[in-house]
């Protein structure tokens, strides 16, 4: 069971490919969440949300960014732009300043910013491995680092320069 679903992906591009339309579509995979829960997996739900799997399938239509791995932080605002580059609409692109941006487009690590609203978290600003969340009750401020402490037990927004804060406080 744990492979069926790349199994049937395959089968499907499989069959896209023999009626000769893969090279005219563009095949787009997005989840909510990561990976689920198993016997033998730790798996905070932290983690599932700040890791989640996606792919974008554009046979000859990535150019240098083909088999693009993004370790940065991405939202689902972000495929509309990267389709328009994918296709050349409109020309030039999109304006890359608001939210939501192509995956296409080299930004550099740490620099895209995504806005999460998990209901039970908080508000947050993700930046790279870095979340800051922020209590509209109390008023407060947490940041964590979401590659080393998935459980957002250490918080590291004391330990910041002035500078460093107002940059983060300014979102």
């Amino acid at each position: 069971m744990r492979y069926f679903a790349d199994i049937e992906l395959g089968k499907f591009m499989g069959r896209m490919e023999k009626e000769g339309i893969l090279n005219d579509t563009i095949v787009v995979i997005v989840g909510d969440h990561g990976q689920a829960p198993e016997a033998e997996v730790t798996n905070t739900h932290e983690e599932s949300v700040t890791r989640v799997a996606g792919a974008i399938i554009a046979e000859g239509r990535l150019g240098n960014a083909a088999g693009l791995i993004i370790e940065d932080a991405v939202e689902q605002y972000d495929i509309l732009n990267t389709l328009a580059d994918i296709t050349g609409l409109p020309e030039g692109g999109f304006v890359q300043n608001g939210i939501g941006r192509s995956l296409k487009r080299k930004v550099p690590f740490g620099e895209r910013v995504v806005f999460s609203n998990d209901p039970s978290r908080k508000m947050s600003i993700v930046r790279g491995h870095r979340r800051l969340r922020y209590d509209q009750v109390t008023a407060s401020m947490m940041l964590h680092d979401t590659e080393n402490d998935h459980a957002m037990t250490r918080d590291l927004f004391p330990g910041l320069s002035a500078e460093e804060r107002a940059e983060w406080e300014y979102w």
